[in-house]
């Protein structure tokens, strides 16, 4: 699995929200953050899920030599609390790509989540941000260990 890549304006430890009133627009919270940066949270999140699914994932680098020939990766566009009327969402987009050892493309697909947070707070909506990646990784699961089942079987 190589290290996510979280586009601007989402690639800092500052958390984003969107207010209800204003879908085009986004502001920071003050001074709440992430402990880490999205990049490295998001993809260590994202091989957890994958181990806890019986799929064999680990942390690398494109350069890495290691035996496993197929690749994942990510560019993340969305992670942000958004502001609904039925309360605060957490939400998440992404585009996931799978490699085979030539570098190959052999997967490809955008996705999103979005789960209301449980209560009227910053940890909660960061707890739903969690369960809006793990609903989107859902979708593409069975996929994604057909191609690295496939990839050990060579």
């Amino acid at each position: 699995m190589l290290s996510f890549n979280v586009l601007p304006p989402f690639d800092t430890t500052r958390i984003i929200y969107r207010p209800p009133d204003l879908p085009q627009t986004i502001g920071f919270y003050a001074s709440h953050r992430w402990a880490t940066l999205p990049a490295r949270m998001l993809t260590q999140a994202t091989v957890d899920y994958f181990c806890k699914q019986g799929i064999n994932a680990q942390l690398g680098a494109a350069d890495d030599s290691t035996s496993q020939s197929t690749m994942v990766s990510a560019d993340v566009s969305e992670l942000l609390e958004v502001d609904t009327p039925k309360g605060p969402t957490g939400q998440l987009a992404l585009t996931l790509r799978v490699q085979d050892d030539h570098g190959k493309s052999t997967f490809e697909k955008e996705l999103w989540g979005r789960v209301l947070a449980q209560e009227n707070t910053v940890d909660s909506v960061v707890e739903a941000i969690g369960k809006a990646l793990y609903e989107a990784l859902d979708r593409v699961r069975p996929r994604i260990k057909r191609l690295m089942k496939s990839s050990r079987g060579r």
